[in-house]
Parts: structure tokens; C-alpha cells; sequence
């Protein structure tokens, strides 16, 4: 009598298994992205940037793009939100991109694109809308020493 070979069902099972955790370890692995629109705006010897809450860092002025926005408009519409003014964005003058891992595995890429705005200067009146950060003209001398 021959027994019930289970060594064909248990690779299947092997089999199903990996196919499952290779996807699950794919799409952990898989870089998570975040596009980024900011402004860039300079006045003489200052540029205008957004101190956050914690009063030690910086940021210029804008923030994510949502889905189905454009990079323009998304920079164009983060700036009125925290600075009050409505600006057109003229042109994109580079693009910084940040990879980064998290958690040791999960790898992280920031593709920011940085756009020249129409003039705005030092007299304007800009005032924060968003609680958690101010904006602030600083010294382009001054940048070397800020977070």
C-alpha cells in the first residue's frame, strides 16, 4: 500500500507563501514618494522663509502637491495659505530631490521643485495663517547659522 504523498501539496503551499511575502516584501521595500512645490523669495539682502513652531527651523514657504493639482498651483496655493498673499509662480529654477530610508528598510525620495514667484518685497505685508509656523524675512548672511 502505498501512503498519501503530501510532499506535493506542501510545496504549493511553499510556493504560495513566497509568491505572498515577496509581494509584501515589494511593496514594503517599494520607495514611498512625495512631491513638494516652495517658493523662493528674495528682497535685497533677505529671504522669506516660515519659522516652525519649534522657533529653531526653517522652510520656504509652500508644501505638498495634492492629487490631480499642479506643481504650479499647488505652490501658488500653499503660499496663500500660509502667508496671505497671492502670488503667480513664474518659473521652476531647479528641483531637489532627498532619498532617504526610514525605519532602516523602507526607503523615502522628497522630489521638491522650487519656483520663482513674482515680486514680492520686504514692505509687503505677508502674515502667517497656519499656527504652526510664522513667516519671517531673514538675512541671507544669517542662513548659514539656521536649521
Amino acid at each position: 500500500m502505498v501512503k498519501n504523498d503530501r510532499r506535493p501539496m506542501h510545496d504549493a503551499y511553499k510556493k504560495a507563501a513566497y509568491v505572498v511575502l515577496s509581494l509584501g516584501a515589494h511593496i514594503a521595500l517599494r520607495p514611498s514618494r512625495r512631491v513638494l512645490s516652495r517658493a523662493l523669495l528674495v528682497d535685497s539682502d533677505h529671504i522669506l522663509l516660515m519659522r516652525q513652531f519649534d522657533g529653531l527651523t526653517y522652510n520656504l514657504p509652500g508644501g505638498h502637491v495634492d492629487g490631480g493639482e499642479s506643481i504650479q498651483n499647488a505652490v501658488e496655493r500653499e503660499y496663500f495659505e500660509e502667508c496671505g498673499v497671492r502670488l503667480k509662480a513664474e518659473k521652476v529654477l531647479g528641483i531637489v530631490e532627498l532619498n532617504y530610508k526610514k525605519f532602516r528598510f523602507l526607503k523615502k525620495q522628497t522630489l521638491t521643485f522650487v519656483w520663482k514667484m513674482t515680486h514680492l518685497g520686504m514692505d509687503d505685508q505677508v502674515y502667517g495663517r497656519e499656527y504652526f509656523e510664522k513667516p519671517e524675512w531673514v538675512r541671507l548672511s544669517d542662513l548659514e547659522n539656521l536649521d
